[in-house]
């Protein structure tokens, strides 16, 4: 009848709900890896099923107004698989999947997570940015794939700088900004942490003129564990193999204590200064650098050295992995501080993954090797991860030993 709207008319856009979540951070859980998100708030939030993704996007500053990233998770899917929510076709996929789960016996609603702009944050939270014009190269320590490391006077002080190539960054717009957003991410990491047996952080280099990023950090005037083991005059005795044991420990304690797992432990990531010989120092590195070559620290995936990861990176048995794998690396270094040479050198790939993941390799122990030494490194290097030490238990066990022998450190 005319006046009268017909029923239709009245009938709302079907409303999809989900939970938002912002002002978190995602870590991995010390005791098994596995992802979660830490802190913030959680609403929840109604939105009309064919909403555009700059409405969404308006809704979401309503909840928190320094959103700039959505990812979205999936009932019953881990963190490490968040989907990003970029345009218009990722909403539409959203919630295409939204309504074909919701029919599903135990559905849960969708969980969406907003994070600032890396950039953003990382100003926010006070990360120094240093002029590419205040740096003064002294000469060039080493290069690879993915960029190259200076020794660098800075304000008077000489530090290291690590560039990492422009290149690195290139390629499509869905997989250049998670890489940046990923090295953002990490120089937050990396800004946080405040230990004596840490590399200290100073900032991050973003005005280079080949538009490549920079990382700028203490100075180590003997350079890697490594550099300094391999050079033929060059011997650590029972002492100082210890305090630099010790060193590395503690370090690592204060790591795993921040929910921060190392991933690829080893002499070339720990960086030394033994000038004075009763007091060598050693100090941890490069944990978060590897991730501009494939992930971040805190993601999920398998990533490290060969002969340093533990047999549950190399199995596939990802459920499995947890800050134990740093146990085990830390196993192998305790073994090239004694040896000075490099593990499986005369072996191929092949027979050290096998030998690794079939429990038939380790490193072969000199019969000379401190009987507590020889103990606690093959604790370490266990096959089954919870048969492994804690690093509180291995500086305990370290120091009971420095005691013994009259260190101090």
């Amino acid at each position: 009848m005319p006046g009268i709207c017909p029923e239709s008319a009245y009938e709302e856009t079907p409303r999809v709900k989900f939970l938002c979540s912002f002002l978190g951070c995602i870590l991995p859980r010390p005791h098994d890896g596995k992802l979660r998100y830490v802190g913030g708030e959680t609403r929840i939030l109604s939105v009309p099923r064919d909403i555009t993704y700059e409405k969404l996007m308006n809704k979401m500053k309503d909840l928190y107004d320094g959103a700039a990233m959505l990812k979205y998770q999936q009932p019953h899917e881990d963190l490490d698989a968040l989907v990003s929510i970029e345009n218009d076709d990722d909403v539409i996929n959203m919630m295409e999947e939204y309504e074909k789960l919701s029919s599903s016996d135990g559905f849960t609603r969708f969980r969406i997570f907003m994070f600032p702009h890396p950039v953003q944050e990382a100003f926010s939270r006070g990360l120094q940015t240093i002029k590419n014009d205040d740096l003064e190269v002294i000469r060039e320590l080493g290069s690879g794939t993915f960029g190259a490391v200076y020794q660098v006077k800075w304000k008077g002080s000489v530090v290291t700088m690590k560039r990492i190539k422009a290149t690195c960054f290139a390629g499509r717009p869905s997989k250049r900004e998670p890489m940046i957003a990923d090295f953002w991410k990490e120089a937050l990491i990396l800004s946080s942490l405040h230990h004596p047996n840490v590399i200290s952080f100073y900032g991050i280099v973003r005005d280079s003129p080949d538009g490549s990023l920079a990382i700028v950090a203490e100075f180590m005037v003997n350079g890697s564990l490594k550099q300094f083991l391999r050079k033929k005059d060059r011997t650590i005795d029972r002492r100082k193999r210890l305090i630099i044991a010790m060193d590395v420990a503690f370090g690592m304690e204060y790591l795993h204590a921040k929910n921060i797992v190392h991933f690829d432990l080893k002499c070339e990531n720990l960086f030394v200064n033994m000038r004075d010989p009763q007091h060598p120092m050693c100090k941890i590195g490069d944990f978060g650098l590897s991730k501009v070559k494939q992930h971040s620290l805190v993601s999920g995936g398998v990533r490290g050295t060969l002969p340093w990861m533990a047999p549950e990176l190399l199995n596939g048995k990802s459920d499995m992995v947890s800050e134990k794998i740093d146990v085990y690396s830390f196993g192998i270094v305790m073994w090239e501080l004694l040896t000075g040479e490099e593990p499986y050198a005369d072996l191929h790939r092949a027979s050290i993954i096998g030998g690794i993941v079939n429990n038939r390799l380790r490193p072969k122990i000199p019969a000379w090797c401190d009987p507590e030494w020889k103990a606690l490194m093959e604790r370490c290097w266990a096959f089954d991860p919870t048969k492994r030490p804690s690093f509180s238990e291995i500086s305990q066990r370290l120091r009971h030993m420095a005691a013994a022998m009259n260190v101090d450190n």
